[in-house]
């Protein structure tokens, strides 16, 4: 944790209000759409730009189809590669430390990560 809190800040935190505005959430982003929410979000915690080209920041993303849909709904440049996925790994291995606090969530998330086929049934039941 010492080693990746030297590199990694946390900036922003969204709670969501309901289990079924997570679950938009969740959905729009394997859609992948940017939900209301989402664009909220990021315009709040990242800093203005008047172009992507004078962005001084690049949203790092899990999943590559995101970028485009992301760059034409808010104008934010993103990246996927090798390095966001081992900062988005650091995070979900850090994520309870980095918010200082036990949340029933962070059992889910984890289950979630470590067997995708349990967060689907998960899902499914809902």
């Amino acid at each position: 944790m010492e080693r990746f809190s030297k590199t990694t800040k946390l900036v922003g935190s969204h709670p969501f209000k309901t289990a079924e505005e997570a679950l938009e959430n969740i959905m729009a982003i394997g859609a992948p759409k940017v939900t209301a929410t989402l664009k909220n979000f990021l315009t709040t915690y990242l800093p203005a730009s008047k172009s992507s080209k004078k962005q001084k920041f690049a949203l790092g993303i899990s999943d590559a189809k995101l970028g485009p849909v992301l760059f034409a709904e808010t104008g934010i440049t993103a990246i996927h590669n090798d390095t966001t996925m081992e900062m988005i790994r650091g995070i979900r291995t850090h994520y309870a430390k980095l918010i200082n606090s036990k949340c029933p969530l962070n059992q889910t998330l984890q289950n979630a990560e470590t067997n995708p086929d349990w967060f689907c049934r998960r899902l499914d039941r809902h």
